[in-house]
């Protein structure tokens, strides 16, 4: 039973107002339950890198739940399947532009910035509709 720790644990840190731990095992605990809820696993190489980013994650999200209190908001920051990413990680792993095979980069037309170039690319004459002046004169 995963869930009852991982719910022990979050009680304790919505009591204490504190995701960051100072003490070295917990932190490791508590990496490790983050590890098993979202499927998470890196090679011995990563791990520390990846637990140093959790860690500071942790520091991040006390400070947004401190300046949200501050200022009378609701919002929660807390612990989510990106917490062991940097921003830069983030950024380039979610909010590229991936663009599927086969597509080449083409470039898009030049906005039209005058009314002058807009009426020498419409054809004016053409038209069906005829513009009439308003007539002042109900009997018109």
């Amino acid at each position: 039973m995963m869930i009852l720790p991982l719910i022990v644990t979050l009680t304790l840190l919505l009591c204490t107002d504190s995701l960051y731990i100072t003490d070295i095992d917990e932190q490791h605990r508590l990496f490790g339950e983050f590890k098993t809820r979202f499927g998470k696993s890196y090679t011995p190489a990563e791990e520390a890198v990846k637990l140093s980013t959790f860690l500071e994650n942790l520091k991040l999200a006390d400070a947004r739940n401190q300046a949200e209190k501050m200022v009378g908001g609701s919002a929660i920051h807390g612990i989510t399947q990106f917490s062991d990413l940097t921003s830069t990680e983030f950024r380039e792993t979610y909010l590229k532009l991936k663009k599927p095979d086969g597509i080449t980069h083409r470039k898009a037309p030049k906005a039209v910035s005058q009314q002058a170039n807009v009426q020498a690319l419409v054809d004016w004459t053409g038209s069906i509709h005829t513009f009439y002046p308003p007539s002042h004169n109900c009997n018109d």
